[in-house]
């Protein structure tokens, strides 16, 4: 059983098509009504890279093949279930498919040049100027018990 306060790690996947991102509006806590990559919580037993292809068919009905990893984001808060270390990847398809349905909110493709201008969540342009850049990061968030963000800065510079 999973105490609180205690990281829990996850997953997230890009999923791009040339200039844009396969993103998801949010239903469920947290960021109701943001956008986001897919993802979600590692299982026991799972490598980081399977979760993510698990996630992404999970979420997407895609299977990914290719897989690049390029960074990772942990996130501190006193909220006791809102603590996390989450590996990121991204996925370049060949083909653009149509977004499809999912249980988690609504799937949309998002120009890249878009995503400033979207509600997303407080750490996510900062990752996403890093992988226009190719560069590969961690990255360290401090929340409140709200979930708003107080801070984030970089571990590897």
């Amino acid at each position: 059983m999973l105490m609180d306060g205690f990281k829990r790690s996850a997953v997230s996947i890009i999923i791009q098509f040339e200039d844009e991102f396969l993103l998801l509006k949010r239903t469920k806590f947290p960021y109701v009504g943001r956008y986001l990559p897919v993802g979600g919580k590692i299982e026991a037993f799972e490598s980081p890279e399977d979760a993510a292809r698990r996630e992404a068919l999970e979420e997407t009905g895609i299977n990914i093949h290719q897989l690049k990893y390029r960074g990772l984001l942990v996130e501190t808060s006193p909220h006791p279930r809102y603590n996390w270390t989450c590996f990121i990847f991204t996925s370049e398809l060949e083909e653009k498919i149509e977004a499809p349905e999912c249980d988690e909110g609504q799937l949309e493709w998002v120009k890249i040049k878009d995503l400033p201008h979207l509600d997303i969540p407080a750490t996510d342009l900062p990752i996403y100027n890093c992988i226009a850049d190719n560069d590969v990061f961690v990255f360290s968030a401090t929340f409140d018990a709200d979930l708003h963000m107080l801070e984030m800065h970089r571990l590897d510079q």
